[in-house]
């Protein structure tokens, strides 16, 4: 067996993410959360997509760095019954915004 420094080890932080948590709170990664102090989330329910938006002064302030809540009926919408988080990978497009898709699951 051969041991490794956990220094050494290296995530794969590839494409930023948003976990959202079955109690409505949501984090962000600095990579994402260093553009401001605040955030607007939107959904698509039809299309099953997030999009957000951080900078300074907009309807939402973080919690902490990164932290924010969300409402029960959207939290319901994209975490599937029985689970306790989903993570979405986001992608930043022209407009600013960072966009994900989540696929609601139910849990067999």
């Amino acid at each position: 067996m051969a041991f490794v420094s956990v220094l050494k080890l290296n995530r794969n932080v590839s494409q930023p993410k948003v976990t959202v948590y079955s109690t409505g709170n949501c984090l962000l990664p600095k990579v994402v959360c260093s553009d401001g102090n605040s955030i607007d989330v939107e959904i698509d329910l039809v299309g099953q997509q997030l999009r957000l938006r951080v900078a300074e002064g907009l309807s939402k302030p973080f919690k902490d760095a990164g932290a924010f809540t969300i409402p029960k009926a959207a939290y319901r919408e994209i975490v599937a019954p029985g689970e306790k988080k989903a993570v979405i990978a986001l992608e930043k497009h022209a407009d600013g915004w960072w966009y994900g898709s989540y696929r609601k699951q139910v849990k067999s």
